[in-house]
């Protein structure tokens, strides 16, 4: 069989590197730095995730919480509330932001050496919390290259990919990050 085309979703000005959806939204990230917020019903633009400095290489979305991550001089990964458009937090990283994904309790980062960074959800949420305490365990995945695609799966696992190699690795990161304590 073919697909029909239902809609096009045109408004972004470069590349569509990044998308995801919920139930009711889909959120696309591209090389113009802007992360768009659309209707999954209709298709219509909602509003835009503005504040990048450099192009949006991955996206996530759960409700109301959204994260995107960038490239280049920005290296950072933002947490949006995308009923408001605001931008809740900044995390700063060493390298290109290349995959992430998150719950209500985690976040994780992969990047593009390899790296993993985990990010306590909760406290990066909490806009009185400094910077010090937000990141709990950054190790290298144990392979070679960048990391193409991370997934948390329940309450401990982490499915990660590697993008030289071909390989994919499951990590118990929460016995990894008990050891850090």
């Amino acid at each position: 069989g073919h697909l029909v085309k239902k809609k096009v979703l045109s408004g972004h000005t470069h590349k569509v590197s990044s998308i995801d959806a919920d139930q009711k939204f889909i959120l696309s990230g591209s090389h113009d730095q802007l992360a768009k917020v659309w209707s999954i019903m209709d298709g219509t633009h909602i509003r835009d995730l503005q504040g990048h400095e450099s192009q949006i290489t991955c996206v996530k979305l759960n409700f109301p919480v959204a994260v995107t991550g960038a490239r280049g001089a920005e290296r950072c990964a933002r947490i949006w509330n995308i009923q408001t458009a605001e931008c809740l937090r900044i995390l700063k990283l060493e390298n290109n932001v290349r995959s992430l994904d998150f719950n209500p309790d985690r976040l994780v980062t992969g990047d593009d050496d390899g790296y993993l960074v985990f990010w306590d959800m909760k406290t990066c949420l909490d806009p009185s919390a400094g910077t010090d305490l937000l990141s709990y365990r950054s190790h290298n995945t144990y392979v070679v290259g960048h990391t193409s695609g991370v997934i948390l799966i329940g309450a401990c696992l982490l499915l990660s990919t590697s993008g030289k190699h071909g390989q994919l690795t499951i990590h118990d990161y929460w016995s990894a990050a008990a050891e850090d304590k």
